[in-house]
């Protein structure tokens, strides 16, 4: 089986290729803090803003105008984003398209994300950079130890492909390999598209 895995830019790509190409070998796709930035409208200024004010302007973070279409996924997917996804301003911008992906669906889609994790904590920058780690938090306490962001992405990415496999073969079977448990509070939202689906095994239970 196929599995495709993309951070930021290459998590929406993955998204992208597998809806505009029904007839792909992927058997799931796992997205990491990568919204669909291309189906976002953001409403243009009527004068432009020349100098600083101008690039002050380019770099600030715009409230969102419209969102455009959504391609629809007929792929298992899994995405982890921070956990500031459980708020509205968040929900409402930043992953507004991902959300969105996530409910019209074709397929089991869960999103996950780790208490205190913020858009860098899914990759090694907590090991490497903590000081962008801390500056770029999420919304819960922050995780102090250095290797739980890392370890618990790999479990949560692990776990998630042998539940798709058990699903894809034979869901009433137990798994051939052993699941990992991921520590802390984590937030989960599913889909429901499967009743079959235990969207718990991501966690390792």
């Amino acid at each position: 089986p196929l599995y495709i895995v993309g951070y930021g830019a290459g998590g929406a790509a993955a998204i992208t290729y597998a809806t505009q190409h029904a007839e792909n070998p992927i058997a799931a796709l796992i997205n990491i803090e990568g919204p669909l930035f291309s189906a976002l409208e953001f409403p243009e200024h009527e004068e432009p803003v020349r100098g600083i004010q101008g690039f002050l302007q380019k770099i600030t973070p715009r409230s969102v105008y419209h969102i455009g279409a959504v391609p629809v996924l007929h792929k298992p997917l899994l995405v982890l984003v921070s956990d500031t996804v459980t708020e509205t301003k968040q929900r409402d911008s930043r992953y507004a398209t991902l959300v969105r992906a996530i409910h019209q669906a074709q397929a089991p889609v869960i999103l996950a994300a780790l208490t205190g994790a913020g858009p860098f904590d899914y990759s090694d920058v907590t090991i490497k950079y903590p000081l962008y780690s801390a500056l770029m938090g999420g919304k819960g306490n922050k995780v102090r130890s250095p290797g739980y962001y890392v370890e618990s992405t790999a479990a949560l990415m692990y776990n998630f492909i042998c539940s798709i496999e058990k699903l894809q073969t034979n869901p009433e079977a137990s798994s051939d390999y052993p699941p990992i448990p991921v520590s802390g509070d984590v937030y989960l939202e599913y889909n429901g598209y499967d009743k079959n689906y235990n969207q718990k095994e991501v966690l390792g239970k």
